[in-house]
């Protein structure tokens, strides 16, 4: 990269100093290089005043970028913007432990997608196996970077960035549950296969940004089963997580599908699983609809269920994410 051919107008700034989950008030522009032309040029990343979200930031720093570039008329906002972030007490030190979160998050994100894509088979569950053990390892290692890990959920609305959070948040809740070792793992595995049955479903229904038909929720209700059943034909899954994906949309009511079970014909791992799927996908942007905050997904989730024992386990949740002890 060159600062040769900066337009008249723009100035750089350090790439380090835009931190992400913030509005920013001013556009940021990064540097591209046409080959064609042999020219550099600056494309717009980020509007004014629009969400500078930690999907968008990963993408940049895949690239290894040292700069962006911003407006000049912008820069004032950018000096008012720096001292504000640099005011906040430890900023140093929060910005070097999110920079690891990013990376350990990516780095997640990146293996289970690969995973996911690919059918499953005996060797794709060894590997699954293999993922939610290497992710529960680094979270009994180092449990701080994985402080606050689902603020980093709610820029990506695909289904292998849904999996992967609802899989990496339920190993962390299990563990500050203080479950045994072989539960958390069971529950991981569960997790991450909670959706799979998706794959079947047209890809049409899954993006449709207007409200479904009613044959098309149907075809959507029928991915827990689905997923059964790509599970039970390719390899040798644990009957445990089997249920979690089997039954993570039933309700303790008996309103939930496919099979409308009640109360405790659902598995205690489903419910856990189910609550994480609720809140990972409420607090995410859809292209539908705006993403709840954290407080308000978590009050809804509570206020729906019916059941007192699950609602322990919401409360319970509630404080896990508020970095509380049980």
């Amino acid at each position: 990269m060159t600062t040769d051919s900066i337009p008249e107008g723009f100035v750089e700034v350090k790439f380090e100093d835009i931190i992400p989950g913030e509005k920013i008030p001013f556009a940021i522009y990064i540097q591209i290089y046409h080959k064609q032309d042999s020219r550099y040029f600056l494309r717009r990343v980020c509007r004014k005043d629009e969400l500078y979200n930690v999907v968008l930031r990963n993408i940049l720093f895949k690239r290894k970028l040292q700069s962006l570039y911003i407006h000049q008329k912008d820069y004032r906002a950018y000096l008012r913007y720096i001292s504000e972030i640099k005011a906040i007490s430890g900023f140093r030190h929060a910005q070097i432990k999110d920079e690891k979160r990013l990376v350990l998050y990516g780095k997640a994100v990146e293996a289970i997608t690969e995973l996911l894509s690919r059918p499953v088979n005996k060797e794709a569950m060894q590997e699954s196996i293999y993922l939610v053990d290497n992710l529960f390892r680094n979270m009994v290692k180092n449990p701080d970077l994985f402080e606050d890990m689902y603020k980093l959920f709610q820029q990506d609305t695909s289904v292998f960035n849904h999996s992967s959070n609802v899989s990496i948040l339920t190993i962390s809740f299990g563990i500050f549950m203080k479950f045994d070792q072989a539960t958390i793992k069971l529950l991981g595995l569960g997790a991450l296969y909670h959706d799979v049955g998706l794959s079947k479903i047209d890809q049409k229904i899954l993006l449709k940004t207007s409200p479904l038909t009613p044959q098309e929720w149907e075809l959507i209700k029928m991915h827990p089963k689905e997923g059964g059943k790509i599970l039970k034909g390719g390899t040798i899954f644990p009957g445990t997580a089997l249920r979690i994906v089997e039954e993570h949309h039933e309700q303790t009511n008996g309103k939930g599908y496919p099979k409308g079970l009640k109360g405790n014909q659902i598995s205690n791992m489903a419910k856990l699983v189910s609550i994480v799927d609720q809140f990972e996908s409420m607090t995410t942007e859809k292209p539908y609809r705006a993403a709840f905050t954290p407080s308000n997904a978590l009050k809804q989730i509570y206020i729906e269920e019916t059941s007192k024992n699950v609602r322990d386990v919401i409360v319970k949740f509630i404080k896990y994410l508020g970095g509380k002890n049980n």
